[in-house]
This record gives C-alpha cells, sequence and structure tokens, in this order.
C-alpha cells in the first residue's frame, strides 16, 4: 500500500531537495510550523 504524503511532508521535501541541510528551526520558519512539527515530521519520513 502507497503511503500519501500530505501537503506539509510534501513542502518539508522540497525544501530538503532545494537545500539538504537548512536545519530544523530554518525549515519550522519556512513552513511556518512549529520546531517539533518538523523534528516530527522529519522522522517520519526517514522512517519510511
Amino acid at each position: 500500500m502507497r503511503e500519501h504524503l500530505d501537503l506539509t511532508d510534501r513542502r518539508l521535501v522540497k525544501q530538503l531537495s532545494q537545500d539538504a541541510q537548512p536545519g530544523i528551526n530554518r525549515l519550522a520558519e519556512i513552513l511556518a510550523i512549529s520546531v517539533p512539527t518538523v523534528r516530527t515530521r522529519l522522522r517520519t519520513l526517514l522512517a519510511r
């Protein structure tokens, strides 16, 4: 079964494809989401 990425996950992947090491705080700022949310989503994406 394929797992679909939501809009936030797609935006996160897009940012990382443009700059692989922006830092959690910078990603949170760019995406307008909290730092803990970025951490959680990154962990989830990496575990897939």
